[in-house]
């Protein structure tokens, strides 16, 4: 067994004997556990432009920042954000010997002039970007007076970038005798705007072209228009794929998401409030979840710790009751590290049995909107539903 393992390897207390009901009844809820702990520590330093896309800087990038911009003379609009090789802002000799840049340009547009983000890429759009992508290179390479030279044509490809797919042309340009740089221009439509993400760096590094896909990798794009409460309104959203029923609050937007088996995020932009949902496949045989006795509890918080250090309180743990299902709840502090700063955090989390699937309903929020986030989580889980037959269950928007 998969979770048998994994408890044996994260708690001191398990031992190597053959799986028995015990140790199964400590693999169940265990498994939600390391899941949640995924969740809360995964976008704990991601970044980008709000009701947009946001990403994972990776170790060896910075943020292009203002000063650096004054001192460069050049000013992107505030919606481009910049990396570059981590160091060059403090002028560090290692940052100084090479060239890497990553450029995250908005292009807005009206409701209908993108494809939609998870439209599929036809034959014929990349023939057509790669045709007008290669011309303008070239009229920008004559222009140019012999300043920059197109040394290379490497054609278009769909690739993926994030939670969606880009059409990526790429080429090799020299700029007067510096050294030859390679080129990845990707664009990612969105309805009603598109990011251009242009990746660059110098063709003899060879360090760059891996951290440039990890880059590609952890973004997430919002899909718009972003699905989200109207004034006064609550948002019903039905899964059928894993049978379970939501309701969002108003002003709240439904995000899309690269975190393992989480299957529904919302968050209120204001206040960083989160809810989400995740289902896993069980095996156990168990209908509903098994009591939790205080063995068990030990060898939960333990592994809990030892794998999560940020999850350091816990403050609930008892048997409660969604959509009619018994649920282990608990309620716990937890601390959020972004760049120089720590943010204290509530969370609650009921988890679940049903039709062999594992659910988590998880909240969170910084600590000092705890007491509007109670009341919000008390109405969406008395109108959480999963139910194997999704057309029998009601749906309440009001």
């Amino acid at each position: 067994m998969v979770f048998l393992r994994i408890l044996c390897i994260t708690s001191p207390h398990a031992s190597f004997s053959p799986p028995s009901t015990y140790t199964r009844r400590v693999a169940v809820p265990l498994a939600m556990l390391l899941q949640l702990g995924v969740v809360l520590c995964s976008h704990a330093d991601r970044q980008g432009l709000a009701g947009h896309y946001e990403f994972q800087c990776p170790s060896k990038f910075e943020i292009q920042g203002a000063g650096y911009q004054r001192e460069t003379g050049h000013s992107p609009p505030k919606t481009t954000i910049i990396l570059q090789q981590k160091g060059l802002g403090a002028k560090a000799p290692k940052a100084l010997a090479t060239y890497v840049r990553i450029m995250i340009e908005l292009i807005p547009g009206k409701p209908g002039d993108f494809a939609g983000l998870s439209e599929r890429i036809e034959a014929t759009e990349r023939e057509t970007f790669d045709s007008a992508s290669h011309s303008q290179m070239k009229k920008y390479a004559r222009d140019s007076g012999g300043v920059t030279k197109l040394l290379a044509w490497h054609g278009t490809r769909v690739e993926p970038v994030g939670n969606t797919q880009a059409l990526c042309c790429t080429y090799l340009r020299q700029v007067k005798r510096n050294p030859p740089v390679l080129v990845s221009v990707f664009l990612v439509q969105n309805y009603d705007c598109c990011y251009r993400i242009t990746a660059s760096h110098r063709e003899r590094d060879t360090e760059w072209p891996a951290a440039i896909r990890t880059f590609m990798d952890s973004m997430v794009f919002v899909r718009r228009p972003a699905r989200s409460g109207a004034t006064g309104k609550w948002t019903t959203i039905i899964n059928r794929e894993f049978n379970f029923l939501i309701s969002m609050p108003p002003h709240w937007q439904e995000r899309t998401t690269l975190m393992p088996n989480v299957r529904f995020l919302c968050e209120d932009p204001g206040t960083g409030s989160r809810i989400f949902v995740s289902a896993i496949r069980d095996d156990s045989g168990f209908e509903e979840l098994p009591d939790i006795d205080g063995e068990t509890s030990v060898l939960l918080l333990d592994a809990q710790r030892e794998l999560y250090p940020d999850v350091v309180e816990v403050r609930e743990k008892r048997t409660a009751y969604i959509s009619n299902k018994k649920a282990l709840y608990k309620e716990y502090h937890f601390t959020h590290r972004e760049d120089q700063h720590t943010v204290r955090l509530l969370g609650m989390e009921y988890t679940f049995l049903f039709n062999n699937m594992i659910y988590s309903f998880c909240a969170s929020c910084p600590l000092e909107n705890e007491n509007a986030l109670r009341p919000i989580v008390k109405r969406v889980v008395s109108m959480f539903r999963v139910h194997t037959m999704l057309g029998d269950l009601p749906v309440d928007s009001e």
